[in-house]
């Protein structure tokens, strides 16, 4: 099975990780290189159609999958932020259900539990994670408390394997605004960022 990453070298080194020696990984520059069975996109295009052919992976931190529709081949979002690709179970979404048995497939020939939800920027646990970094944050701006505090009482009180600021410079401040500026375009009211979150990114 030849994979293609069109990513970072993390990203791509991620992927090798997780799937293991078995396949043939190959980093593209362009989404539509021929002779692929499986393209991880890390940076889709909206503006611009996904390749016919292979099996494509899109991150949907920024676009719903629904915006990257159009080919009819097996269409699947997910999240590209660092680490969580090494999650024992791996959100994914898929417009089709017809694609489900596709999806069956991989997880078998990978050894990976996919774990299906909606179709939605963020899927689910990477915009709750953005909210909980985002109000640690405006916690901090509000003077309630010092960052390492807030990431000892989240530890401690919730049991989390990071606090919300350790979990912030893991996946990188760039990446939580990018996902909540994308969130506050349908509600503004809801996602309002926080200064300190802001000036990090």
């Amino acid at each position: 099975m030849n994979i293609g990453i069109r990513g970072d070298t993390d990203q791509s080194q991620e992927i090798r990780t997780r799937l293991g020696g078995n396949f043939r990984f190959i980093d593209v520059v362009a989404p539509d290189e021929s002779g692929l069975d499986v393209l991880f996109d890390f940076r889709p295009d909206p503006h611009h159609p996904c390749p016919n052919g292979p099996v494509i992976f899109a991150d949907v931190m920024r676009y719903p999958l629904a915006a990257f529709a159009g080919t009819g081949a097996p269409l699947f979002g997910f999240c590209g932020w660092p680490g969580f690709l090494s999650r024992p179970s791996v959100e994914v979404s898929l417009l089709d259900q017809v694609h489900a048995a596709t999806l069956d497939r991989l997880a078998k020939e990978w050894n990976v539990s996919f774990l299906t939800v909606n179709d939605q920027i963020g899927l689910v646990s990477p915009r709750v994670l953005a909210m909980i970094i985002n109000e640690a944050h405006l916690a901090f701006d509000e003077g309630i408390a010092t960052r390492d505090d807030i990431d000892i009482a989240m530890k401690l009180g919730t049991g989390y394997p990071f606090g919300p600021f350790e979990w912030c410079d893991k996946i990188g401040a760039a990446r939580v605004v990018d996902l909540l500026q994308a969130l506050a375009t349908t509600q503004p009211n809801r996602y309002v960022i926080a200064q300190a979150l802001l000036a990090k990114a």
